[in-house]
């Protein structure tokens, strides 16, 4: 039996959901995974996870006996919060998703992790330099 949250509304905003399911949103990381969040003028975390073809998601604490917390599916076509009001800090976990036919898969947040490209990357890439795609090459040719 799976933990249910003390979900309240959304704790983001819905032109940001509709931008992450219809794949128009330029930041993902400041959406999805986990983040602090005030609510009822206390900062808690709240997990949002965007997988279109599930119908429930649960998070799955690694190395924890706890059970799985189920998160509130938040648009129909896949975008899920949960709000943790008891953690103090960021863990580990991974996701329990089952689709509309029983079938069930685990996977771990890939926005769990932050993003590996800095400002100055990003920047370069939006200025087109020659430098920074002579290295990105370099560094795919190389794999």
């Amino acid at each position: 039996m799976a933990r249910k949250t003390a979900q309240t509304e959304p704790t983001v905003k819905q032109e940001d959901i509709l931008r992450i399911v219809h794949a128009e949103f330029w930041d993902p990381h400041s959406i999805l995974g986990c983040h602090e969040v005030a609510l009822n003028g206390k900062v808690v975390y709240a997990i949002r996870a965007f997988v279109p073809g599930a119908r429930d998601l649960y998070i799955i604490p690694e190395g924890q006996t706890r059970k799985p917390i189920h998160m509130k599916k938040i648009h129909k076509d896949g975008f899920f919060e949960a709000i943790l009001p008891k953690r103090t800090s960021r863990f580990r976990y991974r996701y329990r998703a089952l689709d509309f036919e029983d079938r069930q898969w685990e996977f771990y947040d890939p926005y769990i992790f932050p993003p590996l490209l800095t400002d100055f990357d990003l920047h370069l890439a939006r200025e087109g330099e020659d430098i920074y795609w002579m290295w990105f090459a370099e560094a795919d040719a190389g794999s």
